[in-house]
């Protein structure tokens, strides 16, 4: 739990995000004087890494492939996406915090994209977008 030592200091090994209040009392030993202080403290939960929402996609080869997955932040943080593994001839767009995929002419094969996000607190997430193009 919490602690206040003689000097006033507080700790909390292990604190939990909310807002609390206790009440401190101090007693002088030399001239008996005591009095009582309201302690408000405010935990706010620590951030957390950006999330990738994308469930494996697929396709017919020589079919136009259209395909999303999406980025955000939980906290509300600004991030930037990176995305490795784009099989030539695949477009890759942003609309916010959608990946839009494209591809006009797929072949037939198993691809995986590296995603990784990252937020403004140097907080990330990667994770693996598997596509599977079917043989026609």
């Amino acid at each position: 739990g919490v602690t206040v030592n003689n000097s006033g200091a507080v700790t909390w090994p292990k604190p939990t995000a909310g807002s609390f209040q206790f009440t401190v009392k101090a007693n002088d030993t030399r001239t008996g004087l005591s009095g009582n202080g309201t302690v408000r403290l405010q935990i706010a939960a620590p951030p957390q890494p950006p999330v990738i929402d994308a469930q494996a996609l697929s396709g017919v080869a020589g079919t136009a492939f259209n395909g999303s997955f999406s980025v955000r932040d939980p906290n509300g943080y600004p991030l930037t996406a990176t995305i490795s593994g784009i099989p030539a001839g695949m477009r890759v767009s942003f609309n916010g915090g959608t990946a839009n995929l494209g591809w006009a002419t797929p072949k037939a094969g198993s691809y995986t994209l590296q995603v990784k996000a990252t937020n403004s607190a140097q907080l990330s997430t990667s994770r693996a977008v598997s596509i599977q193009i079917r043989p026609r």
